[in-house]
């Protein structure tokens, strides 16, 4: 039952990656359930960037927000005039998701960098989980099973915004817990690089969004590494010193990865289409 759960709908049926997922999952499970509680530092919220202009206090930090509000807005309007070729209609629902995730995004960030706080924050982060979610769950509609990722979808983004809310209240609680998000961001983005390694697309331009996950991936992880020595041996004085610039260098390979997802869906076909045959192109209109 399980196995054709996870094969039903899809193009390859391999179970390799669905094991490598369920234990992918366990750990992360397992990791956010018994690690220490680690609170939110306040340092986080001191950005580099500090400066009013035009009315707005921390202006490029806000500002900035606009790549995610573009790069969403064209997602869902590539997608709702059908401009987007998917073998079934069911399909876009995991990428509508990711890209409206995007657009709530831009206005939850907009909104957290305005006043800087862990209650703002709240709103910078709850949209991003939607984003992820939607991402993961796409990717394993491509890769595995599209009954798999649709039927997934809906619990993943209830477990994704209840590690926003779980880490909120543990702050207002006055102990405060961000170990599973942080959890949650490295799990999608270690998954989505494991269905694209694993797993080849069912689109002709599938592998264009592996690209923008590795280059995502390594800033990111490079970005992680030199911030966490510069706070380990107090370069600077404060975490605003350093912070800003890592965060933005991963906000620059977002926007890469961003671009990828729009190219991607702008021109693809089908690489496989079971009913076709092999070499069928798409049917959709160009």
């Amino acid at each position: 039952m399980a196995g054709g759960f996870f094969t039903q709908g899809g193009a390859h049926g391999r179970r390799s990656p669905v094991l490598w997922i369920v234990a992918l999952t366990l750990v992360a499970v397992a990791a956010a359930l018994l690690l220490p509680a680690v609170r939110q530092p306040l340092e986080y919220h001191d950005f580099a960037d500090q400066r009013h202009a035009h009315g707005i206090d921390n202006f490029l930090d806000v500002v900035s927000n606009a790549g995610f509000l573009v790069f969403g807005v064209i997602g869902l309007f590539i997608i709702g005039k059908g401009r987007a070729c998917f073998e079934r209609p069911a399909e876009r629902w995991p990428y509508i998701i990711f890209f409206a995730g995007l657009v709530l995004t831009a206005a939850g960030s907009g909104y957290y960098h305005l006043a800087p706080n862990n209650e703002t924050l709240f709103w910078d982060r709850l949209p991003m989980t939607i984003a992820f979610m939607g991402l993961v769950a796409a990717q394993i509609v491509d890769r595995i099973s599209v009954r798999a990722g649709l039927v997934l979808l809906p619990p993943a983004l209830l477990i994704g915004a209840a590690s926003v809310i779980y880490w909120l209240i543990t702050e207002r609680m006055g102990a405060g817990n961000v170990i599973p998000y942080g959890i949650l961001q490295a799990y999608t983005i270690l998954v989505v690089l494991l269905l694209a390694i694993v797993n080849p697309s069912r689109y002709t331009r599938g592998n264009d969004l592996h690209a923008g996950q590795r280059y995502l991936l390594g800033v990111c992880l490079v970005c992680v590494g030199q911030g966490a020595g510069d706070l380990r041996r107090g370069r600077a004085g404060t975490q605003r010193d350093t912070q800003r610039p890592h965060v933005e260098a991963c906000g620059g390979g977002l926007r890469r990865f961003l671009g990828c997802c729009c190219s991607r869906f702008r021109t693809s076909r089908w690489s496989r289409c079971p009913s076709l045959g092999p070499t069928s192109r798409c049917p959709c209109p160009s």
